[in-house]
């Protein structure tokens, strides 16, 4: 007896459990095959590639970053698009339900996140460049007059309430209390 071929239609759950196994085992063949035509190259001539025409380069953040840093100004780098495989992957600690360190676990594992060291830990993502719309933002005197206005009036709003109390203490000295 041999295996029936499922039609397009049809999930891989609708069927029986060989028949889901005949639909991975030939997706995986697809992927790997894919997988096995794909070109292997050095980081620089890779870079390169990218830089001359449409080609997608396969590469940890890590590694390909300081070569695209010397082959890209920062426009070119806004300008790439980057494609995650495999974002947001969730780590996660199992322990029995009567392990007697687990509330030990918790407290350190909620001082560890409060403090921010899980999360740097647990991410696999490195800051990516902050991309600007422009480097040179010209500023205008039309942009800083009205809080250049605003501090002058205070100014001399300061120094005519420091002249009414000169004036004022000087009229009427307190000094020495006598009575």
């Amino acid at each position: 007896m041999g295996a029936q071929e499922s039609e397009p239609s049809q999930t891989p759950y609708s069927g029986s459990r060989a028949n889901y196994f005949q639909i991975y085992n030939r997706n995986f063949s697809l992927v790997l095959g894919k997988l096995l035509r794909l070109k292997s190259v050095s980081v620089e001539d890779g870079v390169d590639a990218m830089r001359m025409g449409r080609v997608a380069l396969l590469s940890d953040y890590t590694t390909i970053y300081p070569y695209i840093r010397k082959t890209y100004d920062n426009d070119d780098i806004c300008k790439l698009v980057s494609i995650h495989l495999a974002t947001k992957i969730k780590k996660y600690f199992f322990a029995k339900k009567n392990f007697k360190y687990k509330e030990l676990f918790k407290i350190g594992m909620l001082r560890i996140k409060e403090s921010g060291i899980l999360n740097r830990i647990v991410s696999t993502e490195f800051e990516e460049p902050k991309c600007t719309k422009s480097h040179l933002i010209q500023i205008r005197m039309s942009h800083i007059s009205i809080p250049v206005t605003i501090l002058v009036c205070t100014y001399v709003v300061s120094l005519l309430i420091l002249v009414a109390e000169r004036i004022y203490f000087k009229r009427n000295v307190v000094w020495p209390y006598v009575d």
